[in-house]
């Protein structure tokens, strides 16, 4: 369905589909493999089933995998998999691990024929543009991932932040919406990344802080290798809380699969990947009280409120930074 090439520069290895770099070993696409694993395995209460909707170099399942559950990676293109032994310093070898099964199928099929029901299913495929990636994000696969979760099951979605209109942005995130209504929008705090995480879970959120820390205690390492040291570098990645989200898509299109709007629009953006525009569009509906959706001692809200300060500094820094460069 695709060529798919490996590619060494320097220290860089990346994964190609057709000349998209769909993902790779640099510091950024570490962070969106790594980190659409650990954000909903550490927000689902007792996962033990996990769903990857494209196994890409195998970094997104190699992570999955350290929490100890089941992990189901399904991937449509088997040349993937052959490449997979070329990322194995970044997968752990995932390929190889018996706890993973790799099911070659269209995603859309096997979520909507499997009779398992999973605690986490995360959709990561590259490039709206890409061929018929739209159909991953359509309100309809929403529902059909909506019916493979379990009772307390996570839902999570990459979404490109560059690359497309705010308008296509904000359509993206109100289907996502329109069927997980408990929408938390999530991004990388440590430099600036290209997406965010979108998180719909079954009741609204609430993360206990001192359980947090106690679960990315077994994922230290992988944490780690991203900068992230401590509970409040994680918890500070909520950006947008639920009531944000519902001004944010307010109003908003919903992608089906019968208007498939996102397929034919902002063909002008294709590959452009300047990301501050978007961005500071999204911190704009920041309304929210965000440590409202954390329980902690009076000096540990206190520090995470210190952290969702700096962090939404750097961002506002970052953008400011990109429109004077602009000459705007």
């Amino acid at each position: 369905s695709g060529t798919v090439t490996a590619v060494e520069r320097g220290d860089y290895r990346g994964l190609f589909v057709d000349g998209q770099n769909v993902s790779g070993t640099d510091p950024v696409l570490l962070a969106d493999s790594k980190m659409l694993a650990h954000v909903p395995l550490l927000l689902a209460e007792e996962p033990d089933v996990a769903l990857t909707v494209g196994y890409g170099t195998g970094t997104t399942s190699g992570s999955m995998l350290l929490y100890d559950v089941e992990v189901h990676a399904v991937e449509i293109e088997e040349k993937i998999i052959e490449a997979a032994p070329l990322f194995s310093k970044v997968n752990y070898a995932s390929y190889a691990d018996p706890d993973l099964d790799v099911v070659l199928d269209d995603a859309r099929n096997y979520i909507a024929t499997t009779d398992q029901k999973f605690s986490v299913i995360v959709t990561d495929v590259t490039n709206l543009k890409y061929k018929r990636n739209p159909y991953l994000y359509t309100r309809e696969y929403f529902e059909i991932m909506r019916g493979a979760l379990g009772p307390d099951g996570v839902a999570a979605a990459w979404l490109p932040v560059g690359g497309l209109s705010f308008e296509d942005l904000r359509i993206l995130i109100a289907t996502f919406d329109s069927v997980f209504p408990h929408t938390t929008a999530w991004y990388f705090t440590q430099f600036p990344t290209h997406f965010i995480i979108l998180v719909g879970t079954p009741e609204p959120t609430r993360v206990n802080l001192a359980e947090l820390r106690e679960r990315m205690t077994r994922v230290e390492r992988d944490l780690r290798s991203l900068s992230v040291d401590n509970v409040y570098e994680l918890a500070s990645m909520l950006l947008l809380g639920e009531s944000d989200i519902d001004a944010l898509v307010d109003g908003a299109p919903i992608h089906t699969d019968n208007r498939p709007i996102l397929e034919y629009s902002d063909m002008d953006l294709y590959n452009v990947t300047d990301v501050a525009p978007n961005l500071g569009r999204l911190i704009e509906f920041q309304q929210e009280a965000l440590l409202g959706y954390y329980v902690g001692s009076e000096d540990q809200l206190a520090e995470l409120s210190e952290y969702f300060a700096l962090y939404t500094g750097y961002y506002l820094d970052y953008v400011q930074s990109y429109e004077k460069q602009r000459g705007k």
